[in-house]
């Protein structure tokens, strides 16, 4: 999924697509299909993580992937 996202924005030169936190504040972070995979102890470290890592009015937006089994998962 990385290696598509980075090919699909590659022509956008202020969104940069990683696996990991990035080394300064940023305005917007996102999160994709990721926190289904977490605890809950983990998916709370994360996001404290990632708060840490906006800007004073950055904001953090969260893709979730429901547990039970719905039509994306077909």
């Amino acid at each position: 999924k990385l290696r598509a996202a980075k090919r699909l924005l590659k022509k956008y030169k202020n969104i940069v697509v990683t696996g990991t936190l990035p080394k300064k504040q940023v305005d917007t972070l996102v999160v994709l299909d990721v926190l289904y995979l977490m605890s809950d102890v983990e998916k709370i470290k994360l996001v404290k993580k990632l708060a840490k890592k906006l800007t004073a009015r950055g904001k953090l937006l969260i893709s979730v992937v429901p547990k039970e089994k719905n039509w994306g998962y077909y």
